[in-house]
């Protein structure tokens, strides 16, 4: 397992909050809504974390409509680590502008990139392919990409 304080985990809670309307609005995307238990998933994102990154390492990037809300839900994080982004691009330049915000911090640093809007139960799975995940692209020094085999189009 790669050294944790050299981990980080940029976490994407932006989006436009159509997908679950009416319960969603541009303030209030599914990941900040209470849709699988007491938490919501932006906070069982960050739960699942435990283990394998220190908070202080786990960056937020979100929109400016919904930068409240998510400062509220995940306010077990340091505020520094909470941005929104200047303008919307989608996710190939949030996660570039997340790059550049983590190696400000750790130029060496190890990172993985997670949507906030996933709801995954079996942790310690998770945890596992986590793991196996950071450690080969540490000894590649690569990209590492997780997926689930589609079954159709």
């Amino acid at each position: 397992m790669p050294d944790p304080s050299s981990t980080y985990a940029l976490i994407l809670a932006g989006g436009s909050g159509t997908r679950f309307w009416p319960l969603s609005r541009n303030a209030r995307p599914k990941q900040l809504l209470h849709l699988f238990g007491g938490e919501t998933l932006l906070e069982q994102t960050i739960s699942r974390l435990e283990g394998l990154v220190p908070k202080e390492n786990i960056l937020i990037l979100t929109n400016a409509q919904q930068e409240a809300g998510v400062r509220e839900v995940a306010s077990m994080l340091p505020p520094e680590n909470i941005f929104a982004e200047p303008a919307k691009r989608d996710t190939a330049p949030a996660v570039a502008l997340g790059i550049g915000l983590i190696a400000a911090r750790n130029p060496d640093a190890l990172m993985m990139v997670l949507p906030a809007d996933q709801l995954i139960q079996d942790t310690a799975a998770y945890h596992a392919v986590m793991r196996d995940a950071l450690a080969t692209a540490e000894k590649s020094d690569g990209l590492v990409t997780i997926g689930i085999k589609p079954t159709w189009p």
